[in-house]
């Protein structure tokens, strides 16, 4: 319907935020390879040598509510990307909101989880097509 390139769907997106609502935008792909060297230095820690790792909250909480006690211990502590970027621009700029933009309804209720001490980390999930609402995010100017 839309056919724009990802790289044009991405300025158009850094645009919206930064004119629209004085908002800066980062790119998850550092938080995606922090939450990886994480995970790495969670197995090398462990005793158990088997360490069941997933960025889908889906199905996280399908595991922690369905399977066995020993299954689910086996399970990464580390929070996915968008979970640890939230917690990184919180931490350096205690003030801000954090919006994800995700694919997948489930990130939203990744981001309404309980962290420790309550700590919330991204503030509100945007699926990708609800983008496409968002006023002038398909204006050309």
């Amino acid at each position: 319907k839309y056919r724009k390139e990802a790289e044009s769907v991405y300025f158009s997106l850094e645009k919206f935020f930064k004119e629209k609502l004085g908002a800066e935008m980062y790119w998850i792909l550092e938080a995606i390879e922090l939450a990886h060297q994480l995970e790495y230095e969670e197995f090398i820690g462990r005793k158990e040598k088997t360490l069941l790792c997933s960025e889908c909250p889906g199905w996280i909480c399908y595991a922690e509510k369905t399977l066995t006690d020993q299954v689910v211990r086996l399970l990464s502590r580390v929070k996915s990307p968008q979970q640890v970027l939230g917690r990184v621009v919180k931490e350096r700029l205690p003030k801000s909101l954090v919006l994800s933009v995700m694919p997948c309804y489930d990130k939203k209720l990744e981001a309404v989880r309980p962290a420790e001490n309550g700590f919330i980390e991204v503030d509100t999930v945007l699926a990708t097509h609800e983008i496409l609402e968002l006023p002038s995010i398909n204006s050309e100017d």
